[in-house]
């Protein structure tokens, strides 16, 4: 969202910037176009009284020197734009538009990659906290419905956190839905999270487990498949070992298409 503001900013200051050069613009060829002055009296006079009534009678016919009959009213310039100063002012923004835009997308992507990852590495660190300020185990796995565990799919659906108390010998399952402390919903910025476990648990020892007991470690995937990324920055793997500890590495040589972590 701070990305997208900045590009609505931008283009703002560029039709700014345009604007204020077809002003210049047009203030310039009126001053180039005006006609040189002639040094006698009576047209000094002309200018004086024409100048006089434009200030006092902007709105009356006026009266020019050596006159004793009204004459035409005086057209009043035009304040607003003409239509190819308008498509100018357009056709500029676009051209610098189009440049700026696919920078923008990548800044955007980027910024949803680091916002999700940041979000797991959150989790993760909270599921550790808990089990060591418990003494129990807790649970982050992935989740379609926000309520249970799920053994398909990626975690792409979303993941919750919950206290697994009584934790079974296979599969994470939730016992209750009042030991979920934590849901995060599925994704909806184009990114796609892959992992090689479908759940990571930490014991009371902060260490991560597998429900029968085994080291619980393995990686996580959060991956764009935005054509403004390249192959060597769409990706950042979270890394959880078997003390559960979580280290993040930006791999390189990711295809669009984001293949799952081996």
């Amino acid at each position: 969202m701070i990305a997208e503001a900045g590009l609505i900013d931008w283009i703002s200051c560029v039709l700014d910037t345009c604007i204020d050069w077809v002003r210049f613009m047009r203030k310039l060829l009126n001053v180039s176009a005006m006609p040189e002055r002639k040094g006698t009296e009576h047209l000094s006079a002309k200018m004086a009284v024409s100048q006089l009534n434009s200030t006092v009678y902007p709105n009356r016919q006026l009266l020019h020197a050596g006159d004793t009959t009204n004459s035409t009213p005086m057209k009043h310039a035009s304040i607003g734009f003409s239509l190819i100063e308008l498509l100018v002012v357009i056709a500029i923004a676009a051209i610098l538009a189009g440049l700026a835009v696919p920078s923008f997308q990548g800044m955007i992507a980027s910024s949803n990659l680091t916002s999700t990852t940041n979000d797991l590495i959150a989790t993760l660190a909270r599921a550790k906290s808990d089990a060591i300020r418990r003494g129990k185990r807790v649970t982050v796995c992935m989740s379609a419905d926000g309520a249970s565990c799920a053994t398909t799919g990626d975690w792409t659906q979303g993941w919750i956190l919950f206290n697994d108390d009584v934790h079974p010998s296979g599969a994470a399952a939730v016992e209750s839905t009042n030991d979920i402390t934590a849901i995060t919903a599925g994704l909806s910025n184009g990114l796609v999270v892959k992992g090689n476990q479908p759940y990571f648990s930490y014991s009371a020892d902060g260490q991560a487990k597998l429900m029968n007991g085994g080291s619980g470690g393995g990686t996580l995937r959060v991956c764009s498949p935005s054509s403004a990324l390249t192959n060597d920055t769409r990706a950042r793997d979270i890394k959880i070992n078997w003390v559960g500890r979580v280290t993040l590495e930006k791999p390189t040589g990711v295809a669009a298409t984001c293949p799952a972590p081996v």
